[in-house]
This record gives structure tokens, sequence and C-alpha cells, in this order.
């Protein structure tokens, strides 16, 4: 079933069919991509749950650990904030918490929020409000700063130590790709079709 749909940058509207996953419809004007066959939102579901374990074994294993002279330090994600608490850097360390660990989560939390009642075919309560809390997370997800941060230190502190990367460390990467991959999956015209297709809430 065909639907009429504006173009984002010069506002020509056109009719577009049902786009297949892989598809694009393009503006006639200006070039502009309209919109993108989806993915199913099932894939994303599996995603979001998977992106949930990892952040579970990114916060139970060391991220790396540390052996100088015989002496082992482990470091892991939530001993980073907890450290700098120890160093009265309080505002860092809310930083850091938020970022690395509370931001995924609740981006993760409200994903799952969405989908799950729409794929068992019924309508989730509070839709606009989880959109709007879902974009405002979105500015404070900083997962690729913080590896970023963590390969570096690694790669400066092999010169005086022996550096052992952790499960927590791949675990962390692997969690990275996945919030990628849903960020750029998700799309909200596929969904709010999907929402439209699900019986109103008695």
């Amino acid at each position: 079933m065909s639907r009429q749909a504006a173009c984002p940058d010069c506002d020509v509207l056109m009719q577009l069919p049902v786009l297949r996953d892989g598809e694009r419809a393009v503006c006639p004007r200006c070039d502009a991509t309209i919109a993108r066959g989806g993915r199913s939102l099932l894939t994303l579901l599996l995603l979001c749950i998977s992106g949930v374990w990892l952040w579970i074994a990114s916060l139970l294993s060391p991220m790396l650990v540390l052996d100088v002279n015989g002496v082992q330090q482990s470091v892991s994600l939530w001993r980073a904030a907890m450290a700098m608490i120890d160093q009265q850097e309080w505002l860092l360390a809310m930083l850091v918490a938020m970022t690395t660990v509370i931001a995924p989560v609740l981006h993760l939390g409200a994903m799952l929020y969405l989908l799950v009642p729409v794929v068992n075919r019924k309508r989730p309560w509070a839709v606009g409000w989880v959109f709007r809390a879902l974009h405002a997370n979105q500015s404070w997800l900083m997962l690729e700063v913080f590896f970023l941060g963590v390969v570096v230190t690694a790669v400066k502190l092999s010169d005086m130590a022996q550096v052992t990367p952790g499960w927590s460390l791949f675990s962390f990467m692997a969690l990275m790709f996945i919030m990628t991959a849903v960020s750029v999956l998700f799309d909200a015209d596929v969904y709010w079709r999907a929402v439209e297709k699900c019986p109103s809430q008695p």
C-alpha cells in the first residue's frame, strides 16, 4: 500500500510504495533520500537484547589487567568512576558513569520498551515521551571516546607494565558496535507504520 511523504530537503510531495529491505525512495527533484526499507523490528529487538547482555558482561569482568613486578591490578568499567570519586573528582566521575554505564542501558531499555510490545502486536504506552527521552539520551552515548581512551592508556602503560586485555574490553567493543548498529538500523517511519498496524489499547 502506497503512502504520501514529503522530501525533508525541498518539501516536494510524492507517493511512496512499500519499500523492501535495502530499497530507498529518492526525491526526483533534489535526489535526497525520503525513506528507506527498514530492517525487521525483530532483528532490532534481538540486537538490543544482545546489547544488554554485553553491557552486563562489560561490568562484571576487568577491562585491563596490569602486572607490575608481579603485582597485578585489574581495571574494570565501574572502577574507573569509583577511582575518580576516591580522588574527589566528582564531576568527572559522574560524566564517566553517565556516558559509559548509565546512558547505554537507558538507550537499550528505551528501545526494548518500544520494540517488545510492537513485535507482540501491542501498542506501547507513552511512545512520544520515550522517543523524546531516547533523543535526549543519544547525545550522552560516548562509548567510542571511552574505548579510544582505554586503548591509548593501555599503549602508554605497556612500557611500564604488562598489560593484558580482559573479556570486558571485548564485550565493551562488541557493545559499541551493537549500539551503532541499532542507531543506524532503527527507522522511526518503519516503526510508526508497525505501531499503526497494532490494535488499539482497550
